[in-house]
């Protein structure tokens, strides 16, 4: 079965960071999965609860001079060398972010 991805990209500069827009059609539905994507990695700091191991899960992370506390881990998984959580905030936004066991670095995806 050959599948192709037909997705819109968009880019914008946004206080020194730049955006990359990006929508992804879902299924046979149609509809897409709108992301922005910050690719300045340096303003995102998180704190987590880390029991027997480090990055366990978030609790609250800074981002753009703005603190965001999670009121849910919605979803979290597991990938070679990375640890993966969909969180959300109390004010109601969805993030994705990824912890980089290798590189002890984490980054972040905020869905639309």
């Amino acid at each position: 079965v050959n599948h192709f991805c037909h997705c819109c990209i968009s880019s914008s500069v946004k206080n020194g960071i730049i955006w990359v827009g990006l929508s992804v059609p879902q299924g046979d539905k149609g509809g897409g999965l709108p992301l922005k994507i910050a690719l300045d990695k340096e303003s995102l700091k998180v704190n987590c609860y880390s029991g027997h191991t480090y990055a366990q899960e978030p609790r609250s992370f800074w981002w753009q001079g703005v603190e965001y506390e999670v009121k849910e881990v919605e979803k979290a998984w597991r990938e070679p060398g990375e640890r993966h959580f969909e969180v959300k905030t109390r004010d109601n936004k969805t993030f994705r972010l990824c912890y980089n066991e290798a590189k002890n670095k984490w980054s972040l995806i905020e869905t639309v």
